[in-house]
């Protein structure tokens, strides 16, 4: 039995899909009970609980040998894994997949690489067997500017001219899906990455192409990125990690590309133009 721990977010919600097509005895731990009925149509048992109460999930771990845990983004992060990690390790849980992020490391600009690193480290002294996933930008986060590229065709962010090597979630979740399904992947370490580097002017020009329809994209100083960010109701914490993010792709530490996906899957990490092509014409409306 695998237990997927984030089951209605990006990566483990694809995750779920391919553990569930593949017949693989799976388990959702969620808050939200609106979101049972869908998880249970795809095969997958469903446990209601809160990692704030840390006893709903120890029913969860009953009969699980394998956990993968993707939490939300804050400054409690490295708490609430912790509550994971002694609850499998109480449980003699086989082995953790846990998604950490591209850079993680206690010298991190972004407090979201800090607290991600201070999660790692907890992980490994848990003596818990582990597999760290560490994704870059993910594709999939071009729907947070939804509002504006069906509005105003822009978007904008604060990263200047910088490329990144975004990578699209379903090839996250593979990785992950391989990790817990094959030999050969305990207590490693893995940095994830699209196959290229681009700029958020290489996203645009894709998704007007794609599409039909002209989309811009704005590059906007720092200020004015976290006032809109604060406006849209992001907690401080997030506004503060996310912006120094961008900040970092800015200055080009986010360029590097990574063979893992392939070296994992046997399978080319998708590119953003294919991506484009699937979703461009929806988006841009």
């Amino acid at each position: 039995m695998i237990l997927v721990i984030g089951a209605t977010g990006n990566t483990g919600g694809e995750l779920l899909k391919l553990l569930t097509a593949a017949k693989i005895p799976t388990r959702a731990f969620i808050r939200n009970r609106a979101k049972a009925q869908e998880l249970e149509k795809m095969g997958a048992e469903v446990f209601l609980g809160d990692l704030e109460r840390p006893t709903t999930l120890d029913p969860a771990l009953e009969g699980v040998e394998k956990v993968f845990v993707a939490t939300t983004w804050g400054s409690d992060l490295p708490a609430r894994e912790h509550v994971i990690f002694e609850s499998c390790r109480s449980s003699r849980v086989k082995q953790l997949v846990k998604v950490s992020v591209l850079g993680a490391a206690e010298e991190a600009v972004s407090s979201v690489g800090r607290w991600h690193f201070t999660a790692e480290e907890d992980l490994k002294n848990s003596k818990l067997p582990f597999t760290i996933l560490r994704p870059h930008y993910f594709f999939q986060n071009i729907f947070n500017f939804t509002e504006t590229i069906r509005s105003q065709k822009a978007f904008y962010a604060p990263m200047g001219d910088g490329k990144i090597s975004a990578i699209d979630v379903r090839d996250i979740a593979q990785v992950a899906f391989t990790a817990l399904t094959q030999e050969g992947h305990l207590n490693k370490t893995y940095n994830l990455t699209g196959p290229e580097a681009l700029s958020f002017h290489d996203w645009a020009k894709a998704l007007s192409e794609e599409s039909g329809k002209t989309v811009r994209y704005v590059p906007v100083e720092d200020d004015e990125a976290k006032q809109a960010l604060t406006e849209a109701g992001l907690p401080k914490t997030s506004v503060r990690a996310l912006v120094a993010l961008y900040g970092e792709f800015r200055e080009g530490k986010g360029e590097a590309v990574t063979t893992t996906v392939q070296d994992v899957t046997g399978k080319p990490a998708r590119k953003f133009r294919d991506f484009a092509k699937e979703i461009a014409k929806a988006l841009v409306g």
